[in-house]
Parts: C-alpha cells; sequence; structure tokens
C-alpha cells in the first residue's frame, strides 16, 4: 500500500524519483514480508538520474520571517520602507518572490520594475516598468470591478489622467481617454506631475488591500527616478504600502545613499542584507540535489563553498558545470550520485 500510495501522490516530487528506488522499495518489503516485520518506509533508497537543483531557497528562514513581518505591518494600515541589499547573485529578487504567497487573490498588488545598466540615460524607466506591470494587472480584473478601478483613479489623478498616459501608454486601456493638459511652467508641471503619479499609485495602497512596490537594481537608477522614489515612499497620506527597493552593495553610489537618507528624514527604513550561504545552507542544497547524506556530500560541500563564496547563483552555476563536465554524474548500478573530486581540482 505505500508502495501503491508513493507511486499515485499528487505532487510530483512525492512520487518516485527512479525506477531504482521502486525497486529497491520492493525489494525491501520482499524481505520483511520473509521475516514477519511491517517496519517499512518508502522512498528511504530513491535516487533520481535526473540532475535538478531544488528551487527552494537555503538559508532564508530568518529574512524570510523578517520579510513577513515587515509585510504584516502593511497589513495593519501601516507604509513601511525596505531596502534590500548585498551583492550580485545573492538572492535579493527571489526573496522579494516569497511575497507572492502571502497576496491573497483579488485582495491586493505586488507591481515591480527594474533598471537596466544599459538604460541609466533613459528617466523613470524602472518606475515605467512598474506601472506597466499593474497595467497588466488590472486588465485581468472582472469588468465590474475593473470599472470601480477607474471611478477610483479618475476621483484621485483628477483632469490630470493624460500625464499617466504620457507616461506609459498602455494605460489608455485603463483609464480610457483624458482631457488635454494645459501648459503650465517648468517648475508647476513637475509638481503636478509629481502629484499624479502618487495620487495614482495610492489609489491601490487603501483600505483593506495591501500594495507592494518593488524596485530592482536601484544603483542604476537615473536622478529623476530618485527623486520620484522619495516623493512617493515619503508621502504622509499613504496607508497599506509596502515599499521595497533592491541594490547591488558593492556598485551603490552617492545619489542612492542621499535618497534612503532622505526618506529616513521622514520615515523609518527596514533594512536586509543577504549576506553569503553559510557552509550548512549549502551543504543542505547539496544533500537536496543528490538525494544523499551529510556524510557523503561533507567533501563536495567543502570545496563547492569555497569557490561559490556562499554566492546563490555562483553555487548553483558551479553545480551545473561540475554535471556538464561529468564531474558530477550519476552510477546507475549503485543509484548513487557520484563525484571526481581530483578531477575537479
Amino acid at each position: 500500500s505505500c508502495i501503491v500510495e508513493k507511486l499515485m501522490a499528487k505532487s510530483p516530487e512525492e512520487r518516485y524519483a527512479s525506477a531504482f528506488g521502486l525497486r529497491a522499495d520492493l525489494e525491501q518489503a520482499r524481505a520483511l514480508l520473509e521475516s514477519g516485520r511491517s517496519d517499512f518506509v518508502a522512498g528511504l533508497y530513491d535516487r533520481s538520474d535526473e540532475f535538478r537543483i531544488p528551487e527552494r531557497l537555503y538559508g532564508f528562514d530568518r529574512l524570510i520571517e523578517r520579510l513577513h513581518s515587515l509585510y504584516q505591518s502593511v497589513n495593519r494600515r501601516q507604509s513601511v520602507s525596505l531596502s534590500i541589499f548585498g551583492e550580485s547573485g545573492a538572492g535579493k529578487t527571489a526573496l522579494v518572490n516569497e511575497i507572492h504567497r502571502w497576496i491573497t487573490p483579488g485582495r491586493g498588488f505586488f507591481i515591480r520594475g527594474k533598471y537596466q545598466r544599459l538604460n541609466t540615460d533613459v528617466p523613470y524607466s524602472g518606475i515605467i516598468a512598474m506601472l506597466r506591470d499593474l497595467c497588466v494587472q488590472l486588465l485581468l480584473e472582472p469588468e465590474d470591478r475593473l470599472k470601480v478601478w477607474q471611478e477610483e483613479i479618475q476621483k484621485a489623478v483628477r483632469s490630470n489622467g493624460q500625464i499617466l498616459i504620457d507616461l506609459v501608454p498602455e494605460l489608455s486601456l485603463v483609464m480610457g481617454p483624458q482631457p488635454a493638459l494645459d501648459e503650465p511652467g517648468p517648475a508647476e508641471a513637475h509638481n503636478r506631475f509629481l502629484f499624479t503619479i502618487g495620487s495614482f499609485i495610492r489609489v491601490f495602497a487603501s483600505g483593506e488591500q495591501p500594495l507592494v512596490l518593488m524596485l530592482d537594481d536601484l544603483q542604476w537608477a537615473d536622478m529623476a527616478s530618485l527623486h520620484l522614489i522619495q516623493n512617493i515612499a515619503t508621502a504622509r497620506d499613504a496607508t497599506n504600502m509596502f515599499f521595497i527597493g533592491l541594490y547591488r552593495s558593492e556598485e551603490v553610489e552617492e545619489p542612492l545613499r542621499i535618497l534612503i537618507d532622505e526618506i529616513r528624514k521622514i520615515r523609518e527604513v527596514h533594512e536586509i542584507y543577504v549576506e553569503p550561504l553559510s557552509i550548512e545552507a549549502v551543504l543542505q542544497m547539496i544533500c537536496d540535489t543528490f538525494r544523499c547524506t551529510p556524510e557523503r556530500a561533507a567533501d563536495l560541500t567543502v570545496i563547492v563553498h569555497r569557490f561559490g563564496q556562499g554566492n546563490p547563483f555562483f553555487t548553483r552555476e558551479l553545480l551545473k558545470d561540475m554535471y556538464d563536465s561529468g564531474i558530477v554524474a550519476f552510477d546507475p548500478t549503485s543509484g548513487e550520485w557520484k563525484w571526481d573530486l581530483v578531477r575537479f581540482r
């Protein structure tokens, strides 16, 4: 019965990974039956010849708990600002993606934008990407719900809706035709722009509904974006808003430091540093990947941790390269993964 249940498990991860594991269980079951024992556990000797590193976050439990605690604060009608920093490949974006699991469908928005190294001279590129993401999510709303949003947006932005459409043309699909804008002076036009963008965003950060805004790679944000970000993050009437900025600690420059300091003058900026993986976290990753005991994985872990320097991205790429090079391979005779560390060195 245990074997059949494992074969028919709903989740693929809970089924047998290989014929070797099934054969081992059948042999174990026969031996137990012949000896009159019944202490059978399915899958103890199951191994897969498919190379696959699990997609879970290793060594991030404490950071996920901290992130969840801050998210709960947003649900209590607070506005929270958070900066997440660490080296490239440390897992900053993957950490924030955990928020998806906590947002109830239809009860909150998680919108994201990302700055690119080659677009540093394009004003507002990351914010435009973020607003496009929101536009797509709004267009997926039921028609009656979308109509409510249209009314709320119009009420918030007044006669300035064309500013949003000029910035993100796709928003015309949400908002419909907007009145033409007059031509004020430069200072007044800039203030009107800030007011309109801020008012639009706050429509989705009110009541019982949290709004999570994530801007990635802020170290490449242009000055105009940094000014607008400061305006959004420090709005005194914002509630239920979780603003998250991600940046590479090794590439941060003075304008970004000044932005964070300016936001701090008005409200607290929480910080999360994503540090390199411990050797214990790398050990767990290797044990899960090759379905082996910590004792067997110890020597491989030491060398992978040293060369990958605890960086999650580099560590995964190193394991993939070892597999592609044949340094790590599945032995069908023993049903185990084996590695040649002499060849690796």
